[in-house]
């Protein structure tokens, strides 16, 4: 079982209230819950780990039974669990304080240093919080400031409202004010120096404890700059990497590779997280943890919540050199996926199958899938990559990477594109799989380089991809390369589409087996049975040309009015495009020069202008199933 429930420790602190448990259903005994520590190997309070028959484990018990590999390759830099997630009900204000940083800490404290972020959940409307100075202080300006309980003066208020986020690196001088509701993602510490408490008591009635000489040696007293880079996530640290995920109307997936474990929050609605046949379902403050290689992961309903990792130290570099490509081609059967370099070198590749009808949530799980395949082949991480590129069939809205539209699939307005992009955390492009062939054979097929091409695909429907001055043409608005729809004979043949007479209705592999079914129920004399073991539902397009070669009159029949309706096709496509190249991909062409040598005997004759025009080469495709993987690396 790789994902897990938490529950949490809980503080009764003087200043919290009851918003956690009323708000999240946090149950405590204490009439007070101040804070619950979500995830939490720390002595002070360690979280709980639900196994799948109810048994409570600590957190910190769990990783040592489990092995620290759960928490993924980025957590070995680390020599204890790195990060801490709380929830904070601040009924009144808390205390003005500050965090030393890791050396520090490690020197007189003995644990780590703390920076961390807070992203506000609820808040009262008059709710503020102390973030910094409002200029630079100096020394003797901050200690004057405490003895004369004027120190707030010096600071910057800043009103506050539900989804604001809050970076505060070790030094900062900070206050959580009443009526706020915080998530607070932080180092692994439990080191606070309280600067001003407004006078308060504890338990005991003595005035709490200050710690003025150890935050005099640790405050910044600057004003927090406001220009951090989080590399596009809502918070970014050594310890941690925060995003915020918004589930409503569509999925959310999410790979969850051996780079690390991911912690997540319902912060509002509810939903649920499925993996490998495990679903959990999700409420308002539910936190689970989710083991480092995992693998896919769907979020589905209506909520918000929090995701917390180990980021990797190449995504802290200033400057991420993530170089490699991603290349994937969505097939009917198969989805190819493969790891190309800046030069289409194709390092790895690998294939999963579609399973197309266990719907669009599967088929995506399917290449994620896939994607981690060929992490773990070539022992990279994502930060190592640039992009990743789709090839799918059917029609594709390239601006967005919807599928539109794809008949083989039966989808309509799936936002293939976006499901990827947020998995990943990659940009994604998604076009028409034969276009994207076509780019493949553009870049890499030739001997030489070739700028126009048509590639035509014979499987199981009939696809098409125009490459014109080396680019995919696609025309205007959304869109593929449709040529096996376009109309061969009016009023012919039934199609895939809908339509009557379509090419794909004549010379796909999947058209040119039905005939050859036909063929069967009208011809008893065919030996075309015997090349499939006497079972007519094992005939292939492979089977029709061995009946042909052997000499069979009814499949050499059928093969005949193949090759005419094929070389229309052809023609039709070089009297609009003249292209230098005309590639036959797909099954079909794996019948190679015997399949050529029969379009080039009748192609000529059906050109305007016939032998006297100008001839397009013929050819078969030359890149096979690399052709769809390494087009779609190159889309950008």
């Amino acid at each position: 079982m790789p994902i897990y429930r938490l529950k949490p420790s809980y503080k009764d602190y003087l200043w919290g209230g009851n918003r956690l448990r009323e708000k999240y259903n946090k149950n405590s005994p204490d009439m007070i819950i101040a804070e619950t520590w979500e995830l939490s190997t720390h002595p002070d309070g360690n979280s709980l780990i639900v196994e799948e028959d109810g048994t409570e484990i600590e957190l910190s018990e769990f990783i040592e039974e489990q092995g620290r590999e759960i928490l993924g390759n980025n957590a070995r830099r680390f020599d204890d669990f790195p990060l801490m997630v709380k929830l904070i009900d601040a009924k009144k204000p808390l205390s003005v304080q500050v965090h030393p940083d890791e050396a520090y800490a490690r020197e007189h404290e003995n644990q780590h240093g703390k920076t961390e972020m807070w992203i506000v959940l609820d808040c009262d409307e008059d709710s503020t919080l102390f973030y910094g100075p409002k200029r630079e202080l100096s020394k003797e300006e901050f200690l004057q400031a405490i003895k004369d309980n004027t120190l707030t003066d010096l600071l910057k208020e800043v009103p506050v409202k539900r989804g604001d986020v809050f970076f505060i690196p070790s030094g900062t001088i900070h206050a959580i004010g009443k009526g706020c509701l915080i998530a607070e993602i932080q180092q692994n510490s439990n080191v606070t120096y309280r600067i001003y408490d407004y006078n308060r008591r504890g338990s005991d009635g003595k005035k709490r404890e200050l710690h003025l000489n150890e935050a005099a040696e640790v405050v910044n007293l600057s004003p927090v700059k406001e220009d951090f880079d989080f590399k596009g996530h809502t918070g970014l640290s050594s310890s941690f990497l925060t995003d915020i995920i918004k589930v409503k109307d569509k999925p959310k997936f999410k790979l969850i590779d051996n780079t690390s474990f991911a912690f997540l929050m319902v912060t509002e609605g509810k939903g649920s997280i499925s993996t490998n046949g495990q679903t959990i379902e999700l409420f308002p403050g539910d936190s689970v943890f989710i083991t480092a290689g995992t693998g896919p992961i769907v979020l589905e309903g209506d909520m918000e919540c929090i995701e917390v990792k180990i980021p990797s130290e190449k995504l802290l570099e200033e400057k991420p050199d993530g170089q490699l490509k991603i290349g994937i081609d969505l097939g009917g059967t198969d989805i190819k996926a493969g790891v190309l370099t800046p030069e289409n070198t194709v390092l790895s590749q690998t294939s999963v199958p579609t399973e197309v009808v266990g719907g669009i949530n599967q088929v995506v799980l399917n290449m994620l899938e896939a994607v981690r395949l060929l992490l773990e082949e070539t022992d990279t991480t994502l930060d190592d990559y640039s992009f990743c590129g789709i090839g799918s069939p059917g029609t594709i809205e390239t601006e967005t990477g919807d599928v539109v539209y794809s008949n083989n699939f039966n989808w309509e307005d799936v936002p293939l594109g976006r499901f990827i992009s947020e998995a990943l955390g990659l940009p994604v492009e998604v076009r028409n799989d034969a276009s994207v062939a076509a780019l493949g054979e553009a870049v890499a097929g030739s001997c030489e380089p070739v700028e126009n091409l048509v590639l035509i695909t014979l499987g199981t429907g009939v696809g098409g991809g125009i490459i014109i001055d080396g680019k995919i043409y696609e025309g205007f608005g959304s869109g593929g390369s449709e040529i096996g729809h376009t109309l061969l004979i009016k009023d012919g043949r039934r199609c895939s589409c809908g339509r009557n007479g379509c090419l794909e209705a004549y010379v796909s592999a999947t058209a040119l087996i039905d005939r050859a079914k036909e063929t069967l129920n009208k011809n008893s004399k065919t030996t075309l049975l015997d090349f499939c073991g006497g079972d007519k539902s094992k005939i292939t397009a492979k089977t029709v040309f061995e009946a042909a070669d052997a000499g069979d009159k009814a499949a050499g029949e059928l093969l005949e009015n193949y090759y005419n309706e094929l070389a229309e096709g052809i023609a039709n496509i070089i009297n609009v495009f003249r292209p230098q190249e005309v590639l036959l991909g797909g099954g079909i062409s794996n019948r190679g020069q015997k399949l050529i040598s029969e379009l080039e005997k009748r192609v000529p004759d059906l050109l305007f202008g016939g032998k006297n025009s100008y001839q397009s080469k013929i050819k078969c495709a030359s890149l096979g199933n690399n052709a769809g993987i390494i087009g779609a690396a190159n889309i950008r």
